[in-house]
Order: C-alpha cells, then sequence, then structure tokens
C-alpha cells in the first residue's frame, strides 16, 4: 500500500496540538503509514505541491485550530482546494479538521470546506482515522472511501477519555509540548470555551513517568497544561487539593532533579480565590517563575457577577496582597470589549487596573473580547472601548502600568466577527 501524505497545520499557536496528534500516531504504531509535511501559509502550500513526488499518493491535509486563527485558515484551505484543483488531485485528497473553535461550532467547520469535522475530544477518534486511511491507502478514489466510512462528515466518539492514555514524548515531532495534568473546569464563564469539555485529571503515577523520560531526554524547563493551576486533584470547585501539588512538584524537583520548573503561569494560570498562603508558598519552594498569572477579566463587579465568574473583585486583591508577600508578583488579565460594555463600565476597568498596580505592583495584561464557539456569548459581538477610555488605556499602556495587547486583540476581533457574520448567510 502507499505511503500516505499526512499535511499538517503548524504554527506557533497551535503546535502543543500538532504534537500530542502525532504523539499518538507514533503510540498507535502508525508512523510508518504516513509521509509528513507542515505548512503555516501560502508559500508553504505551494513548496509542497511543487514536489510533484507527493502527488500520486493519497493526502489528508489536516488542521487543528482555535477561533483566533480562523482568518489564516480560511486562507490556507481556499489555497490547498485551488492546488489540489490545478494538480487534479481531488480524488485522492481529504482535509479535516479538530480543535476548539470545529468542536464549539461545526456547521463553521463544514461551511468553510473541510470534508469531516471532528468535535471533541480526539483520543479515540484520531487513531480511528489514521487507520481507516491507511487502510485504504492503496484503494482509488482514497477521498470517497474514507468519506463512505463515516455516516455524517461530523465526527465525535463520546467513550470517556483517559488523560493517562498518551504522553507527549515520540520520536518524529521534536517538539515536547508542556504536559496536559488537567482539562475542562468546574465553572462556566460566559466567554470561556473550557467548561465545554468535563473536568478530568492525569494521575500521579502517569505525571511521574512523564518526569522521569523528561529528565532521561535532557530536558531542562518544565511547565504544564491546567486551566486552574490549584484546582488540579480538587474534589469539587471548593474543596482544592494542594497536598498533591505539593508533592507532584516536590516530586519533580527533589526525585527527578528537574530545576527549572513553572506552574501557575501560561498555560497553567490560576483562579484569584484558589490563591492562598499555602498555594502560594507550594510555587516559592519549587518552582522557577516568580510570577502568577490570574484571572480578574473586569474591574465591574455587575459584570464580573454576569459572565458567572464565581468570584469578586476582592478575590482579585487578596490573591495579589498574598502574592506579594511570598515574594511573587501577580500577573492580572482584563478584558475589554464584553458585548454591550458601557463606557463607564470600561473606566470602572480601568480604575482597578491603576488600583491593582499602584497597590499591589501587579503586571497588568490587557485583552479585547473575542467571541468562542459553544459559549453563551458567541453569538454577540463585542462593544467598541469608547474613546475617553481608550485615550486613559493609551496612558496607561505607555506609562508601564498595563501592557498595550488589546490593540491586536480588536484587530484580530474585527476579522474574525466578519467571518463569523458571513457564516449567518451562507
Amino acid at each position: 500500500m502507499k505511503k500516505i501524505n499526512l499535511i499538517i497545520y503548524e504554527t506557533a499557536v497551535n503546535r502543543f496540538s500538532a504534537a500530542y496528534l502525532l504523539f499518538i500516531l507514533e503510540k498507535e504504531k502508525l508512523a510508518d503509514k504516513f509521509t509528513l509535511y507542515f505548512f503555516e501559509d501560502k508559500k508553504d502550500i505551494e513548496n509542497i505541491f511543487d514536489k510533484v513526488h507527493i502527488l500520486p499518493a493519497p493526502c489528508v491535509f489536516m488542521f487543528s485550530f482555535m477561533t483566533s486563527l480562523l482568518d489564516r485558515v480560511c486562507e490556507n484551505i481556499a489555497e490547498i482546494k485551488n492546488s489540489i484543483a490545478a494538480a487534479g488531485a481531488f480524488d485522492n485528497s481529504i482535509i479535516i479538521a479538530g480543535g476548539p473553535h470545529v468542536t464549539g461550532d461545526t456547521e463553521s467547520g463544514l461551511k468553510m470546506g473541510f470534508d469531516l469535522v471532528f468535535s471533541g475530544e480526539a483520543e479515540y477518534s484520531w487513531p480511528d482515522f489514521l487507520r481507516r486511511a491507511a487502510e485504504n491507502s492503496g484503494a482509488g478514489k482514497f477521498r470517497e472511501n474514507i468519506l463512505s466510512l463515516y455516516s455524517s462528515p461530523v465526527v465525535a466518539d463520546a467513550r470517556p477519555v483517559d488523560l493517562d492514555m498518551y504522553l507527549p514524548f515520540g520520536d518524529i515531532y521534536s517538539l515536547v509540548p508542556p504536559l496536559e495534568i488537567m482539562r475542562g473546569c468546574f465553572y462556566n464563564c460566559r466567554f470561556c470555551q473550557t467548561a465545554t469539555c468535563e473536568v478530568k485529571y492525569r494521575s500521579l503515577s502517569s505525571i511521574e513517568e512523564f518526569f522521569a523520560e523528561y529528565r532521561r531526554r535532557g530536558f531542562k524547563r518544565l511547565c504544564f497544561i491546567c486551566p486552574s493551576a490549584f484546582h488540579y486533584s480538587a474534589e469539587s470547585p471548593s474543596r482544592i487539593n494542594p497536598a498533591v501539588i505539593d508533592s507532584m512538584l516536590e516530586m519533580a524537583r527533589e526525585k527527578y532533579g528537574i530545576k527549572y520548573i513553572e506552574y501557575g503561569i501560561f498555560p497553567s494560570e490560576a483562579r484569584p480565590e484558589t490563591v492562598s498562603d499555602e498555594t502560594a508558598a507550594i510555587i516559592e519552594k519549587y518552582c522557577s517563575n516568580k510570577r502568577v498569572s490570574i484571572g480578574a477579566q473586569s474591574g465591574d463587579r455587575g459584570r464580573i457577577a454576569e459572565l458567572r465568574r464565581g468570584h469578586g473583585l476582592d478575590a482579585v486583591h487578596a490573591a495579589c496582597e498574598t502574592l506579594r508577600r511570598h515574594k511573587l508578583t501577580a500577573v492580572v488579565d482584563f478584558i475589554f470589549g464584553f458585548p454591550e460594555e458601557s463606557e463607564e463600565e470600561q473606566m470602572t476597568t480601568l480604575g482597578a487596573i491603576k488600583d491593582i498596580h499602584t497597590k499591589f505592583g501587579s503586571r497588568i495584561q490587557t485583552h479585547y473580547f473575542l467571541p468562542l464557539p459553544g459559549t453563551p456569548l458567541y453569538s454577540s459581538r463585542p462593544a467598541a472601548i469608547a474613546p475617553r477610555a481608550l485615550k486613559l488605556l493609551e496612558k496607561y499602556c505607555s506609562g508601564g502600568i498595563c501592557t498595550d495587547w488589546y490593540s491586536e486583540g480588536i484587530a484580530q476581533s474585527e476579522r474574525i466577527c466578519k467571518i463569523l457574520d458571513a457564516f449567518q448567510n451562507l
């Protein structure tokens, strides 16, 4: 049978996903069935199609992406379809997608032109697809044969996933991403997609297996993926388990000699109400990071309640103060442009930003609202930052009080919302 060309969309934003998907391919002993290519943009696609020896073999174009990449993905799909048509490779090519965006909005994935859209967790559906593709690589009309194996272009597998099933190590992909130790979230913030997945944890035994291999390979910097750092192994939102987190980080440092450990900072941020002297002391004791990321999101108490954050502004202040006592700096996230956000709200948030920065020396990161699929606010659109608020925000940025990340966020949100609105008319 012919080797299949597996052509993967890879950017700095989605490399962690690409890494995990390729580790699954390798563990399932399917790596020898595929030839791997990677692309990010039109130039990369042109280069791949210039390699004429790939065209007689079946081609799978694979995207795993979040909503922030939507505009670039749409451009790439158009280029791929044009290149497939020019090469006469329609019957031998299939374009598939998975990841957060199409999980939350499968319909938009189909409108974008994907042949198959994989919704939800991939631990079962992805290796199943790979096996089906490999088994049909020698037959004619590869695309038609693969699509006939699915009853719907939307593919989902409801089987419960165990995070211990796979570890992010392999030989065919050089990147070892942060270790995912928790998936999902107890809370259901109206703007956030994380809670659309049931909460689950990786076991300590699996984590130790990772540490051992990590040390064997000589890696020095250890990071984790955990939507709420101090909720790892928690029984419920209000019953966190700091002792388990302490044991995990102690094991990394003391038993396996991993010197540079990062926890409580992206991609393992902390909710403010979970920051206490006990949890801050864990970071202070084992971790190399001197900053801890926490989400405030708004300085307006009414907006915080409406977003269902599950905490108040007082919890943010308390977390910043606690971290300062432990010689740690709070990195506090705020989002501007929530739907129907008023100028008064924005000025209130700006007041909270200055207050937190002044009182606690906290670093403030500003963002702009982007509607995410599967959330209550997906169909809503961002509010503009009022001129008076924008002028003050720019002053704060130039004065070092906060970052200017919101600026790129505005441009990004405009691009993405324009595409989402166009989908509504298809």
